[in-house]
Order: C-alpha cells, then sequence, then structure tokens
C-alpha cells in the first residue's frame, strides 16, 4: 500500500486519531515502536515496524465507522492465513476497540524481510527484477488462485455496470471462473530481496487474470515491463 511518512506531511484530526490508535495498541500490545510510522491510503491506517522481546513485527491499525467494519475487508489479513505457499506476512495477533462511532483494528504480523519494488504503487522507473523474482510472482499467484474461499475482490454487478460504461458493452459477468486473487497488486505491495507479497486486506475472488491485469494498469508508464507482464 502506497504510504506518506508522518514527519512529512500536515496534521490532520483523522491522523491525530491513528496517532493516539496506535500509541493504544502499542501499548495493548506490549510493543516499542521503531523507525518511522506511516500512514496508508487516504489515511485509512497508519503502521510501523515495531519491536517486542527483541523481536521485530509490523503494526497496522486500521480505522473504519461501525457499519463498515462487518465487511471482508476488515479481516483480510486474518483470512489470509488460509493461503499457503505464498510469501506474505503472518497474522501474529489482533485487537479491535470502538470510539465513538469508529472502530479501530490493530493487526500485528510479521515483518517482511528486503525492500519494497518501488515507493508508490505506479511503477515510474525499471525496478532491475531478475527472472528468479517474475518467476516468484507466478509461483505466488498461482498458490492464491487454488484457495478456496468465498471472499470477493469485487461485486459482480458492479462490474457490469462499469464495462457497459467505459466500453459501451453490456457483458455477462460470469463468476463460475472467478479465482482467489490478491486484489491490490501494486508496486508498492510487492517485495524483492527477497520476494513477498504485502498488504492481504482486500483478496478474495476476481476475473481469472484480475492481478496480472491489476499490475500491468500500474506498469505502463515502463513500456519493457508492461510487455514481461502481458507475456
Amino acid at each position: 500500500m502506497a504510504t506518506d511518512p508522518l514527519p512529512t506531511v500536515a496534521s490532520t484530526p483523522v491522523r491525530t486519531a491513528l496517532r493516539l490508535a496506535h500509541s493504544r495498541a502499542l501499548a495493548d500490545l506490549g510493543l516499542d515502536a521503531i523507525g518511522r510510522s506511516r500512514f496508508g491510503w487516504r489515511d485509512r491506517s497508519i503502521g510501523s515496524a515495531v519491536e517486542r522481546a527483541g523481536s521485530s513485527y509490523w503494526l497496522r491499525v486500521v480505522w473504519a465507522r461501525s457499519e463498515w467494519a462487518r465487511s471482508s475487508w476488515w479481516v483480510g489479513n486474518q483470512d489470509a492465513m488460509t493461503i499457503t505457499g505464498v510469501e506474505k506476512p503472518r497474522l501474529i495477533d489482533a485487537r479491535a476497540w470502538e470510539e465513538g462511532p469508529l472502530v479501530y483494528r490493530a493487526d500485528l504480523m510479521s515483518l517482511l524481510p528486503g525492500r519494497v519494488c518501488a515507493p508508490t504503487s505506479v511503477l515510474e522507473r525499471t525496478p532491475g527484477l531478475d527472472e528468479t523474482w517474475w518467476t516468484a510472482l507466478e509461483r505466488n499467484l498461482d498458490a492464491v488462485a487454488a484457495t478456496p474461499t468465498e471472499r470477493t475482490v469485487l461485486d459482480s454487478e458492479i462490474m457490469r455496470r462499469r464495462i457497459g460504461v467505459f466500453f459501451g458493452i453490456d457483458l455477462d459477468v460470469d463468476q463460475d471462473d472467478w479465482v482467489a486473487s490478491h486484489g491490490d497488486l501494486h508496486w508498492n505491495n510487492l517485495h524483492r530481496e527477497p520476494f513477498a507479497i504485502a498488504d492481504w486486506e482486500s483478496w478474495g475472488l476476481a476475473p481469472r487474470g484480475y492481478d496480472p491485469a491489476f499490475l500491468l494498469g500500474h506498469s505502463l508508464a515502463v513500456p519493457h515491463v508492461a510487455d514481461q507482464i502481458a507475456r
């Protein structure tokens, strides 16, 4: 997930609330923050590397209105524990609490080694990935697709309407060939040295090929990488 470092942005009420929620999660889970905390996409979350008893982890705290917290994305990282054969974070612990009309959830996860492939979701220059990385990507996506689940990334009716709006086609969206997908496969969620995939909040069933298509859309500024994904 694309992030903003805390020290370089102005404070807002949402970010102030997230900082407080992050501090509460640190205390509740007996953790010490290490390094910089970062805000997630549209300030929906805050995360940082943390330490406990000499071991390092990643702590992510997300907020939602109580009526939204019943959606599948709310427990995405927890449900992703059923996926095997994929290099991804492990959920260590989770806590949730209410504050007025809002609900907060803290997920303590294993800290991925290596580094992200790009600082933002959209690729702006060549990441210099070797064939071993591309093979790992294909192998991991195959393992995700083989995972049985009832979660969904997309609503088929919304997808049908969008196809009609953008392409003028009234297409019957058949979910029989949908497979489990990451759902948010962009370059800031992909790691290298070693390979890994982060951020499993929104994974679930999607049309076959959705993940490569999503990554392709985030790679068009670097044509040879887009060609590699297309192949």
